[in-house]
């Protein structure tokens, strides 16, 4: 049973190690693996033209030198025009492919070590002084932009293509001895290589991973935002199953000569609504969590838009806001959309009183027959910070909890409506909101600034 146990472990433990290199061998013969981009993604995107740009002037430099070496060498025959082309080609096609253009510098080594075997001077080394300038790069390129597996393969593929080289020069055994040293030469480029693409991997890993935190810390503030937009509107819907209920009962004893129809009828009413409120209720305690406590605070409206300007004035916050006429104004715009044209101002003035200390805040209120529009202006700051409590911090209304922009959007979506967001000329910042309101409010168009 030992023995069986310890063979199944040797063989577990030969899986781990041959698996990776059996992928990154499909890899490297069918190029499957994408590789990393150019140039982090955080760069400009002409920087990755400008790469491009300064690889291929260098292909063209290292190919001219080697081309010309060779005539200077054995005259000018054809052969030049070869060398030219195998130079060349693999420097820029690794460029942006560079798996492909390492694959053609490697198979070019045997070719172009017959060539250098027709010169006068036979060259005993396996790579000349041009071909160091031509194969490091696309070598470099694989280190840099693949992972380990294939950069393994890739270096051990090199190396057995310094092999083959030997039998092909003028020399063999010459050649043969100053393998090791070549190949111990590439392996120390090809790590430091690969040490600076794994820091720009992990450090693109991380930025992704980043990015991806703060969508998720953003959703969740989206989430928790409309949880209690729910948690407020709980109060307003409820507010009028109850009228619907306290009517329905109630219908009975008000209206005279009621047939025994209508009494079950408007009963029955009543009922649905009380049961429509249970529900409510129910569903409240879900949203609300088992560690919120209840808010027993009536919900505000557009009436108390002067007393939160007041609290915030009080807070040191130089804000700008009609006093009177915002019972008749609130008068015809239902509670919900009050509600949250309220919760919109709350959170303005407070990102005002936040990102802009000592700035002059202007708040208007603009009632259309189709919908609620309201903006709210402050200036540049001054850095003077506001003493006493916020805007959010008054005793009728709790403190708002919002998540600022993602908040008022939220709550301009519940009526389909639009949040607009943005600096002004003057250094300042707006937020401009629009709220639909279901039916015609009235005639023309209420100014209160």
């Amino acid at each position: 049973m030992s023995g069986r146990d310890s063979g199944a472990a040797r063989a577990g433990r030969a899986r781990r190690w041959w698996a990776p290199l059996g992928t990154a061998l499909l890899d490297v013969l069918v190029r499957a693996e994408q590789p990393a981009p150019l140039v982090p993604a955080r760069w400009p995107r002409w920087t990755a033209r400008l790469v491009w740009l300064a690889a291929a002037g260098y292909a063209l430099v290292v190919s001219i030198v080697a081309s010309a070496w060779f005539v200077a060498c054995h005259g000018a025959p054809p052969f030049w025009l070869l060398i030219f082309a195998l130079t060349a080609a693999p420097m820029l096609v690794s460029v942006r492919r560079p798996l492909d253009g390492w694959w053609l510098a490697t198979l070019a080594l045997p070719v172009l070590r017959l060539v250098l075997a027709t010169l006068p001077a036979p060259v005993i080394t396996p790579l000349t002084a041009w071909q160091w300038c031509a194969y490091l790069p696309v070598l470099l390129s694989v280190a840099v932009r693949y992972r380990a597996g294939v950069v393994v393969t890739t270096t051990g593929f090199t190396v057995l293509a310094l092999l083959v080289v030997p039998p092909l020069s003028a020399q063999p055994a010459q050649t043969l001895d100053m393998v090791p040293l070549t190949a111990v030469a590439l392996v120390v480029v090809v790590a430091l290589g690969y040490s600076v693409g794994a820091r720009g991997r992990i450090q693109q890993a991380l930025l992704v991973q980043q990015r991806r935190s703060e969508q998720a810390q953003a959703e969740q503030a989206r989430l928790a935002e409309r949880a209690r937009i729910a948690r407020e509107m709980h109060d307003v819907v409820a507010h009028h199953m109850s009228m619907i209920a306290v009517r329905g009962e109630t219908a009975p004893y008000r209206i005279a000569d009621l047939p025994e129809a209508g009494r079950q009828e408007f009963g029955e009413i009543g009922a649905a609504a009380r049961a429509a409120m249970t529900d409510m209720q129910r569903l409240l305690g879900v949203l609300r969590g088992t560690d919120q406590p209840a808010d027993r605070s009536p919900q505000p409206g557009l009436a108390q838009l002067p007393e939160l300007v007041a609290t915030t004035r009080r807070a040191g916050v130089d804000v700008r806001l009609a006093e009177a006429g915002w019972a008749e104004l609130a008068a015809g715009v239902p509670e919900a959309v009050g509600l949250s044209a309220y919760r919109i101002v709350q959170e303005a003035l407070t990102n005002a009183r936040r990102h802009a200390p000592g700035a002059t805040v202007l708040v208007e209120v603009r009632r259309r027959s189709d919908a609620l529009e309201v903006a709210v202006r402050n200036g540049p700051g001054d850095g003077t910070p506001a003493a006493g409590p916020g805007p959010t911090d008054g005793p009728t209304d709790g403190p708002s909890g919002g998540h600022g922009l993602v908040g008022m959007r939220e709550r301009a979506a519940l009526h389909n409506g639009s949040v607009r967001t943005g600096p002004t000329d003057d250094g300042g910042f707006a937020v401009l909101a629009r709220l639909a309101l279901p039916a015609p409010v009235g005639q023309g168009e209420q100014w209160q600034r």
